[in-house]
């Protein structure tokens, strides 16, 4: 995984292979291989979720809403 905090660099870890924990600025949409982190839509904690688990979990790249 690796934290972003644009499409840009987004794009440019997911070239690299990496999925990516993007944080949402104010006017900022998801991305089409995104998803919105479970904590986010559903409170759901971290330890529980797994959806952050690098290349072992073949999940979409996750967003977040700056908080």
């Amino acid at each position: 995984m690796a934290s972003v905090d644009t499409l840009e660099k987004k794009e440019e870890a997911n070239e690299l292979g990496y999925r990516t924990f993007r944080i949402l600025r104010k006017g900022d949409t998801l991305a089409k291989d995104e998803v919105l982190c479970p904590n986010y839509t559903h409170g759901t904690q971290c330890r529980t979720c797994g959806l952050c688990g690098g290349l072992r979990s073949k999940a979409k790249n996750i967003a977040i809403p700056i908080h």
